[in-house]
């Protein structure tokens, strides 16, 4: 009895030893037997944990909301411990699921208006790849942004934020004005700088990006279907 007590022990220990180290590598999320089930189990471990190596978070497909829709998918906003533009997070599509930007699906619904992002990134050096972020909108509500990227109170900052590859998709009412359409794709803040916005597809905004600082570094190779230019 006591030997099993003590292999019980050991088991909890190196359990709470793995979960302190830094992350490094490649993470899975969502579908079966994930190391996180949700985006924002990812956002809490990492900025718990920080990193020591470049990290790639690989989402299975599937649909991912938040209480019905009506939360962020994901917020990151605390400074991680080791992260730079080599040792950078990335969001990615798990290929070996057969994930791909078509059936990787980030979603928000709100039901009353309210300046809730899909995604809220606060913190830097992060990339997201090849997703999809779309506002359902099965109230005639839409969001304000699908990703936006601000400061906060302990990252005064926030740079090198690189979108490549993803599909924005607004709601149905991309004319009705803030209170109905999704209002941007991508929204920066006036503390960001060098941001990448490149080979995206944006459907259905009233503007595909807006940003108060100019600091978009480059807008390369993108595509809009019923989006305005950026304000």
């Amino acid at each position: 009895m006591k030997r099993l007590l003590g292999i019980l022990a050991a088991t909890i220990l190196m359990v709470e030893i793995l979960a302190a180290q830094p992350m490094s590598g490649s993470y899975t999320v969502g579908g079966p037997s994930p190391n996180y089930a949700t985006l924002q189990a990812v956002a809490n471990a990492v900025k718990a944990r920080g990193v020591s190596g470049p990290v790639w978070f690989n989402i299975r497909p599937g649909i991912y909301m938040e209480n019905g829709g009506l939360n962020s998918v994901m917020i990151l906003d605390s400074i991680i411990a080791g992260i730079s533009s080599t040792n950078r997070i990335t969001f990615q599509p798990d290929q070996n699921s057969g994930g791909n930007v078509g059936n990787t699906k980030l979603q928000i619904d709100l039901t009353t208006y309210a300046s809730t992002p899909l995604v809220s990134i606060q913190t830097d050096h992060v990339t997201i790849r090849n997703l999809t972020l779309e506002d359902v909108d099965s109230t005639g509500v839409g969001a304000d942004f699908l990703i936006s990227i601000a400061a906060s109170v302990v990252n005064l900052t926030t740079e090198d934020i690189v979108i490549e590859g993803c599909r924005f998709i607004g709601n149905p009412h991309p004319t009705g004005g803030p209170g109905y359409g999704t209002e941007y794709g991508v929204y920066g803040s006036t503390q960001v700088s060098n941001i990448v916005i490149r080979q995206n597809t944006f459907q259905r905004l009233l503007l595909y990006a807006s940003n108060e600082s100019s600091a978009y570094k480059a807008l390369a190779a993108n595509e809009f279907v019923g989006a305005s230019p950026k304000g």
